[in-house]
């Protein structure tokens, strides 16, 4: 099973810029599968590591 996640992030002075150096250190290998914590993911989208899960 395949989860894919869209990250659209605007680019002006109210929202955070995730850079790609930082998204790729979050990405880690796991028997041949890249992957994202859920903790990092919900970083991304700025919501509780909870409410990320109760969607997923």
């Amino acid at each position: 099973m395949h989860i894919y996640l869209q990250i659209s992030m605007e680019m002006n002075d109210e929202n955070k810029i995730a850079s790609v150096g930082n998204i790729k250190n979050m990405i880690f290998s796991f028997r041949g599968i890249q992957v994202m914590i859920d903790r990092d993911l919900a970083e991304l989208y700025e919501v509780p590591t909870k409410r990320l899960n109760e969607q997923v």
